[in-house]
């Protein structure tokens, strides 16, 4: 029987020394300062409030109000600036809520403070709120959730530190979600088994709470934006302004651009705009700009409106190989200026996989001057495809480091993901989860059949419930695989069955199948390990897993591990425990540790004919 290593930082450290120093070194070339990008402060010169700003001094976190000529500064007790997420002012600024991570990683810990005086005041702290915090006019408002982890309450702390709850989801199997945040109006929507309902909160007279009374499809979105409502019905593809009870306003329908799929709703400085995606990348949408104003991201980018100035939208833009910036966009969804990427790399979309949907593929990164042998490169494939999510991303040092190393580095979109909009998610959720697999090794024996990659230095990384697809494709197919990274994986759907009022009650039900179901398929690769049969030659495995993970068990995460060990022959896996939970905080020189060691197993000399790989 193979062994499961549980190691020790420094044995790693030094072992994987000689790969993990130049990768380190490669980061300095891809620092991003820690300076936001952020428009210049526009706010109004004749306003007599005081203006707010964040500052760390002495490892302390305080703010710096600037009142009337004057500044002072105020330190916020019990916040760590190392755990903190988030800062939220009122309209007024005279309170601030901070937000920050809890010692295990998965909760938030909310603090509110009175800033109107020469200190701080703390006017009400919460151990069970979430990570979404929103000024409600003068007064602060949070989502606050129950023993089972799920946000039930929105609740209000005004001025004088009252709290009072707003809305309240009493059924065991209903929460809360934040959909928008106007000047004028607050939208929440309460999700459970039967549907969706709204409502809307007249932020100016506080007190109001309304239903909306238009029901809304579970794939339309729903917004505030200048004191109105608005819509996107996704059947009929238009976008609906109503007032506050629901009745529609007729004159004021739009339809949405060709080729746009809404996935949100947003406003942001009395400018109304839809996220969404355009052939499988990310997108946005300026309904007032035109109906051709519809701007894309890179291949496996982001991207998200800042503001809208004369008529000019700017965006945060980045990609796994562009670094974060400040980009404008001009007529027709073009850009004034080309996106800034990493030197020298190049991006491949890989699409038309034979036996598969066409919109199932990858998009490649890759060094420029190794285009003509990809044949020759090892490839690292990202692989997720699951809750609606896209598989892409902001820039990313390690991925970076990898490339310069001739490392290809695929992402890619497997149904269940969000690639494609809610019918791409659809068809991997589920019964149908076994799509999200059979998508993924489709893709990896596609890239080695087109010589895109070096057949047998192929490695597969997944987080979270991305892992049930990478570590059930190291078991059924461990001659297509070199090596698994797996960063706190969600690998047996069927404990959720056994914890009801847990944390992945009941949203991951909807998202997994229910295994109480006799005959309902279930993908596990707890259970693909327990079933496989043992062999030489399987893919290594490096595991990071959190000690007081709740959303990925370590227990479950100890069993496959066993599991795959007893049938893997002399593979051995590495299991890299860390304190904290499925979110926590990672430690930046530790976090490269498994960099190191994919980058170690992809470009190590390939063991000759019969010997052990």
């Amino acid at each position: 029987m193979s062994r499961i290593e549980i190691p020790s930082f420094c044995v790693d450290a030094r072992e994987l020394q000689p790969v993990l120093s130049p990768l380190v070194e490669e980061l300095k070339a891809f620092e991003i300062t820690s300076q936001s990008v952020r428009p210049d402060d526009r706010g109004d010169a004749a306003s007599k409030k005081p203006k707010v700003s964040p500052a760390v001094v002495g490892g302390r976190l305080l703010l710096r109000i600037a009142d009337e000529g004057s500044t002072r500064e105020i330190v916020l007790p019990d916040v760590s600036v190392h755990r903190i997420t988030g800062l939220v002012v009122s309209t007024e600024n005279t309170l601030v809520a901070a937000v920050q991570q809890a010692v295990n990683g998965d909760d938030f810990e909310l603090y509110i403070f009175d800033i109107s005086g020469e200190s701080a005041k703390t006017l009400t702290q919460s151990s069970s709120s979430g990570r979404v915090v929103t000024q409600l006019g003068s007064n602060i408002a949070w989502l606050e959730r129950n023993t089972a982890r799920h946000p039930v309450r929105l609740v209000m702390c005004d001025e004088q530190g009252h709290r009072s709850t707003l809305i309240e989801m009493t059924e065991p199997d209903r929460w809360l979600s934040l959909q928008a945040v106007d000047p004028e109006l607050l939208v929440v929507a309460g999700h459970g088994p039967d549907g969706t309902e709204h409502f809307v909160i007249d932020i100016r007279s506080r007190e109001t709470v309304k239903r909306f009374h238009c029901r809304l499809d579970p794939d339309d979105c729903i917004t505030a934006c200048d004191g109105s409502v608005w819509t996107i019905d996704s059947t009929r593809r238009l976008l609906l302004r109503w007032a506050m009870d629901g009745t529609q306003w007729t004159d004021a329908s739009t339809p949405l651009p060709p080729g746009f799929l809404p996935t949100d709703l947003n406003s942001r400085g009395g400018v109304l705009w839809a996220a969404g995606r355009v052939d499988g990348r990310a997108a946005v949408w300026i309904p007032q700009l035109g109906s051709d104003s519809v701007w894309t991201a890179p291949p496996s980018g982001i991207i998200r409106l800042i503001e809208v100035r004369d008529g000019c939208p700017e965006f945060i833009v980045s990609s796994p190989i562009h670094p974060p910036e400040l980009a404008k966009g001009s007529d027709g969804g073009a850009w004034r200026r080309p996106l800034a990427g990493l030197p020298g790399v190049s991006a491949l979309e890989v699409r038309d996989i034979p036996g598969r949907p066409a919109a199932v593929g990858a998009t490649l990164f890759f060094q420029q001057i190794r285009a003509r042998e990809l044949h020759s490169c090892p490839v690292l494939a990202l692989v997720y495809g699951a809750y609606g999510l896209p598989n892409e991303g902001a820039f990313d040092p390690q991925l970076a480091a990898l490339l310069t190393s001739g490392v290809t580095v695929a992402f890619c979109h497997v149904r269940g993901g969000g690639e494609y909009g809610p019918s791409w998610h659809k068809a991997g959720k589920g019964e149908k989860k076994q799509n999200s697999l059979d998508d993924f090794v489709a893709i990896l024996e596609h890239l080695r059949s087109q010589g895109l990659c070096e057949p047998t230095r192929i490695g597969a990384s997944a987080s979270s419930a991305g892992a049930l697809v990478a570590a059930s494709a190291a078991v059924e197919h461990p001659d297509l695989i070199a090596a698994v990274y797996l960063n706190h994986p969600f690998l047996a759907p069927e404990v959720l069955s056994h914890c009801p009022g847990g944390v992945s009650a009941p949203i991951d039900w909807d998202e997994f199948g229910d295994s109480t179901i006799i005959g309902h398929p279930v993908l596990s690769a707890l259970m693909k390990a327990e079933e496989a049969v043992h062999r030489s030659g399987r893919p290594k495995v490096w595991i990071t897993a959190g000690v007081s993970d709740r959303k990925a068990p370590l227990s479950s995460v100890i069993e496959w591990a066993e599991a795959y060990s007893d049938i893997a022959g002399d593979m051995d896996v590495i299991l890299d425990l860390k304190d904290g939970g499925h979110t926590a905080p990672r430690d930046q020189t530790r976090s490269w540790l498994p960099i190191a060691w994919v980058r170690q197993q992809l470009t190590a000399p390939v063991p000759t004919e019969g010997a052990p790989r």
